[in-house]
């Protein structure tokens, strides 16, 4: 039984809460962290976190892909740390589990990606290239400090986005 009254479980943690977690989730060499807090919530907190991947995610379950359900998404007004608060999902890692399985386990997994993937792609398109409510990409080959539209976007076609890769990549 959880030492965790009702209360505990359905109040989301403070800041000082997530800090003092101590059941690391993500890998201990990752920029960003995720932390198990108390039995309900995971945490993903860091510098470099966007408050769009809280938002990317809610959207993702308003169209039935699944993701953990997010709570919140804040950055902290006092350190400039970024938190999402989302449900934990208990279980192993597919890449701890995978040498173990058999093929049938293997092709269920695969289903259900592929069920995953098709929801995803079932979203219609917003009509541009870009990020969540027509923001400018932050990832990878699109980030600029300025956010340059040239290079970040929204990019209204394909041949648009293609040319800000080459002109990141030259």
């Amino acid at each position: 039984m959880s030492s965790e009254s009702a209360s505990e479980t359905s109040r989301l943690p403070t800041v000082p809460e997530i800090e003092a977690a101590t059941e690391r989730l993500s890998m201990s060499d990752a920029y960003d962290q995720v932390f198990r807090v108390g039995e309900r919530f995971a945490v993903k907190s860091g510098y470099g976190v966007p408050l769009i991947e809280g938002e990317t995610m809610k959207f993702l379950e308003e169209h039935q892909v699944p993701v953990p359900k997010v709570h919140a998404a804040f950055e902290d007004p006092d350190s400039k740390k970024t938190y999402i608060i989302m449900d934990h999902v208990p279980g192993d890692t597919l890449e701890s589990l995978l040498p173990f399985l058999d093929p049938s386990e293997k092709t269920i997994i695969c289903k259900l990606i592929e069920d995953a993937m098709s929801k995803l792609r079932s979203i219609p398109s917003p009509g541009y290239f870009g990020m969540l409510n027509r923001q400018p990409y932050l990832d990878g080959v699109f980030w600029t400090e300025d956010n340059n539209p040239k290079i970040s976007g929204p990019f209204t076609n394909q041949e648009d986005l293609n040319l800000a890769i080459i002109e990141r990549m030259s």
